[in-house]
């Protein structure tokens, strides 16, 4: 398996589950983002129990290892749900990492040449910019359309089938409607992504 880098910080693999000590250092490494919190909330004791007795997951879901190298390792589902409980912004890194490296899919290639800007819902670009949502001003609206194309599918779909199963944090519940407004502006942009 590929290596994984999350803002510099390299993410120590132990058997297929994934530091979240490294991961937390990559996310600022503010205190009250330690695993141990997350790990203490309800919802993660669900889904962690959900993952061990889901039919087809053949291994641990979280492990703690002692010593100097050790940490707490989690499966990728659970990289993920952590990723989503620091922030937004975070779990679209930590998401935007693992479909590229993990699951295999090919790095999403930056043009070399700035992308033609296609005409936009200005109003929509706006609102945008103004949630923060990884985007600084208009004209890098549609950079991050182009790579939201590429994750922004198996996402939603992921956090809509949890909604009905779970109760969304706040954090998961702004991912959720950041995604579905960004899956509209996907579409209204349609064919002038990536060219």
């Amino acid at each position: 398996m590929n290596a994984i880098q999350i803002s510099n910080v390299s993410i120590r693999q132990e058997d297929n589950l994934f530091n979240l000590n490294d991961l937390h250092k990559a996310s600022g490494g503010s205190k009250k983002h330690q695993p141990a919190f997350w790990l203490r909330n309800q919802q993660t004791k669900e889904l962690i129990a959900e993952i061990e007795n889901s039919a087809n997951f053949q291994s641990l879901a979280i492990q703690k290892i002692e010593g100097r190298n050790g940490g707490t390792f989690a499966c990728k589902e659970l990289v993920i749900h952590y990723a989503m409980w620091i922030s937004p912004k975070f779990s679209l890194q930590v998401i935007q990492t693992f479909l590229n490296t993990v699951s295999g899919s090919p790095a999403i290639e930056q043009p070399t040449q700035a992308p033609q800007i296609p005409d936009y819902d200005y109003g929509m670009a706006r609102l945008f910019v103004k949630h923060g949502a990884g985007v600084a001003q208009v004209s890098d609206l549609h950079m991050a359309l182009y790579q939201l194309s590429h994750i922004q599918g198996t996402f939603l779909k992921m956090l809509e089938h949890k909604a009905l199963h779970f109760k969304l944090n706040d954090a998961e519940q702004r991912c959720l409607e950041i995604l579905a407004s960004w899956q509209v502006a996907v579409a209204k942009v349609g064919a002038n992504i990536g060219k």
